[in-house]
C-alpha cells in the first residue's frame, strides 16, 4: 500500500519537525503523532498531515511533557517515568497503576488496542518489536514460551494484533522488569486519562 495523498513519510516528518530520525520514529511508535504502519522494509510509516499539524499546534511545554526525560540526550541517563519525574521500578509502576483484574484491566486492554490502531492487523516479529519497542529476541522468547500467541507461516511467525493486545494487557507483560518506553508510556497515559 502506497503512501496516500495527505500523508508524509518518516523522512519528511523528521525534516519538518527538525528532530533526529530516531526521535521522529520513537514519536510515531509511542503514539505522540498517530501513523499508519505499512508492510514494507522501507518507508514503513505513513503520517497524516493533519496529525502533524495538530502536534505542531501544541505548545513546546506540552510537547516536552510527552517525551521522557533523558530519552534523546547524547549521554544516557536514568529515565524518569513517573508523574513526579522520579525514577521508579517499572514492575512497581505497573502494580501501582493498574489493577490486575476487573473493569480497570478491561479498560487498559481497550486502551492498548487503541494505541495499536495504526499497526497492521498481522505482524511479523520485527514489526511487532518495532511497534511496541521491545527487541525481536524478547518477542520471539515470549512466543516460544507460549506467553504470546503466534502462527508460523512460510517459516515466519505471524502475530495477530488482538494476540499482541492480550499479551500487553496480561500478567506476563506486567511482570517485565525493564519495560519498553512504549509500554511505560501506555501505562502512564492510560492512568492519566482515567
Amino acid at each position: 500500500m502506497m503512501i496516500q495523498d495527505g500523508e508524509i513519510s518518516l523522512e519528511q516528518l523528521y525534516k519538518m519537525l527538525h528532530v533526529s530520525k530516531r526521535k521522529a520514529a520513537w514519536m510515531l511508535q509511542n503514539g505522540i503523532i498517530p501513523c499508519r504502519m505499512r508492510n514494507t522494509k522501507t518507508h514503513r510509516y505513513a503520517v497524516r498531515i493533519e496529525d502533524v499539524e495538530a502536534y505542531l499546534k501544541k505548545t513546546s511545554k506540552e510537547r516536552r511533557k510527552e517525551i521522557p526525560v533523558g530519552e534523546f540526550n547524547v549521554k544516557p541517563t536514568k529515565m524518569a517515568v513517573s508523574a513526579e519525574k522520579a525514577p521508579c521500578d517499572t514492575v512497581a509502576l505497573t502494580g501501582g497503576y493498574i489493577s490486575p483484574e476487573g473493569n480497570e484491566l478491561r479498560a487498559f486492554k481497550a486502551y492498548v488496542k487503541t494505541r495499536l490502531h495504526y499497526a497492521n492487523d498481522a505482524l511479523t516479529i520485527p514489526q511487532a518489536a518495532s511497534v511496541i519497542g521491545y527487541s525481536e529476541g524478547m518477542v520471539l522468547d515470549h512466543i516460544e514460551k507460549k506467553h504470546l500467541e503466534a502462527v508460523k507461516i512460510s517459516g515466519k511467525y505471524i502475530i495477530a494484533k488482538p494476540w499482541l493486545v492480550d499479551f500487553l494487557a496480561g500478567d506476563t507483560a506486567f511482570e517485565i522488569v525493564n519495560k519498553s518506553n512504549w509500554h511505560i508510556n501506555t501505562i502512564l497515559k492510560f492512568k492519566k486519562n482515567r
